[in-house]
């Protein structure tokens, strides 16, 4: 899961705004697409198909993210 920090992907499933509620995100990782769980500390909340960046994982595995500038 380390390999995922500072990956750039999208949103799957919308992710809540600061931690409310889980989502899903699809990055790229070691070569193959994955679908993992995600975070984040954002303001607002993080729709289908919006670019993330991976800023942390957490110890158990959850992917804290930011949206990324278009």
């Amino acid at each position: 899961m380390k390999n995922a920090l500072h990956a750039i992907g999208e949103v799957y499933l919308t992710i809540g705004a600061n931690r409310s509620t889980m989502g899903k995100v699809q990055i790229k990782v070691q070569s193959s697409l994955r679908e993992l769980e995600a975070l984040t500390d954002h303001d607002t909340d993080l729709t289908q198909g919006m670019i993330i960046k991976v800023v942390e994982v957490t110890s158990n595995g959850i992917l804290i993210v930011e949206p990324q500038k278009k």
